[in-house]
């Protein structure tokens, strides 16, 4: 009979978090396989990305197996075990999924009509394709929620600069800002934001 494990389908980390991948081995009849090793392969969810062998667990007595990920991007986990007479060569695998992480810098944080600000951050987590990916700047506006102001690319080494010059600012507004990071193929992260920071802006 194969094999089958009791591997999740697919989970999302928090950024800069890691997790315990928890599998049980067991036939198809749910008889369970103890005493067995499984290897754990890690391929990242970039193009033409490999899997390669990241632990080696062994089953308990009731086939329950357990393995630390460390932080990392979005990629997939696979249990793999070799079979017997009873048991055909079989796998299981969990899909991560991680939020993109950036930091945020504002200079200078109080403006008046007329001066530009310059915003600049890194990505966090590493994996930025060499073509860099997008971060867009966003302000939290009343009645309007967060309103894109400004888009820029990074550099393969995930830094980034955006200016932007203040215009129509009535009276004195601290504006809330934030820094979004779409999704991307070549970027091995799915949609996240910095932390919130505050510019206060004088018409």
């Amino acid at each position: 009979m194969p094999g089958r494990s009791g591997l999740a389908r697919a989970a999302t980390l928090a950024a800069g978090r890691g997790a315990i991948v928890r599998g049980v081995l067991a036939t198809a009849a749910g008889r369970p396989l103890g005493g067995r090793t499984v290897r754990v392969a890690t391929r990242v969810a970039t193009p033409g990305a490999a899997a390669r062998t990241t632990a080696v667990a062994r089953t308990d007595r009731t086939g329950r197996f357990a393995v630390r990920v460390p932080a990392g991007p979005n990629r997939r986990i696979e249990a793999r075990w070799a079979g017997d007479a009873r048991t055909l060569p079989a796998d299981a695998g969990v899909t991560l999924r991680t939020p993109a992480s950036t930091s945020l810098r504002v200079a200078p944080r109080d403006v008046r009509v007329g001066q530009t600000a310059t915003f600049s951050g890194r990505l966090r987590g590493g994996h930025v394709p060499r073509a860099g990916t997008l971060v867009i700047m966003q302000a939290r506006v009343p009645s309007r929620g967060w309103q894109t102001f400004a888009a820029v690319r990074t550099g393969p080494d995930g830094r980034w600069v955006a200016r932007y010059r203040f215009r129509a600012t009535i009276g004195t507004v601290v504006y809330r800002l934030r820094a979004v990071v779409p999704t991307d193929a070549a970027y091995p992260f799915v949609r996240g934001a910095s932390a919130v920071a505050r510019i206060t802006a004088h018409g």
